[in-house]
């Protein structure tokens, strides 16, 4: 996506990066969501309710249809866009800066540390989303109601039910474990692409 993006000298402006990052996002999204709504499943489930992936996604698939493989799809969508676009935008300027001020590549500790910061923004701002996706994903299954018909009724029920507080419910767990995971993606990524380029 990027090299469909940069010009005719390489340079990939921020318009082109939030772009390349937003596309990105959704389609890594769209190709791995079936397993996000069966890891949702499968951690509220009660014991021995599943046996196991493949008897969750085919239990899904038998009692509620292939399409719900795909519940809260929309509000992941909706969600990882703006995300991805975010976190890579500010990735990509944050070190081109360092590089910039510093005049040479930075180390892991500050890929580290630029990954982390670009993440947590990323995650506050498009934290509502991620709530949504996962009341999404959970309802319909034993002893849960179907309380809503998409990403804006849920975020709507939840606003008046629970106030916007409750849109960040969860938010300090989740950035526990995502800043993390992803200072270490984008390590490992900048690690890799060096030993790449060599060869």
């Amino acid at each position: 996506i990027k090299k469909i993006v940069q010009d005719d000298k390489g340079k990939i402006s921020l318009k082109g990066q939030m772009i390349s990052g937003a596309l990105a996002g959704l389609t890594s999204q769209t190709l791995i969501y079936p397993f996000e709504i069966t890891k949702t499943r499968m951690a509220l489930a009660t014991k021995d309710y599943y046996h196991g992936i493949n008897h969750c996604i085919n239990s899904i698939i038998k009692k509620e249809g292939p399409l719900a493989l795909y519940k809260g799809w929309s509000a992941s969508a909706i969600g990882v866009a703006p995300y991805a676009a975010i976190d890579l935008t500010l990735f990509n300027m944050l070190k081109e800066t360092y590089i910039e001020k510093v005049g040479e590549s930075p180390s892991s500790v500050v890929v580290l540390s630029v990954g982390a910061v670009s993440g947590m923004i990323a995650q506050v701002l498009t934290y509502p989303f991620a709530l949504s996706r996962t009341r999404l994903q959970s309802q319909g299954m034993p002893g849960r109601e179907i309380l809503y018909d998409g990403l804006f009724d849920c975020l709507n029920k939840t606003i008046k039910n629970e106030g916007v507080p409750c849109l960040f419910k969860g938010l300090v767990p989740n950035l526990m474990k995502s800043v993390p995971a992803i200072s270490i993606s984008y390590m490992l990524y900048e690690k890799m692409l060096k030993i790449i380029k060599t060869y």
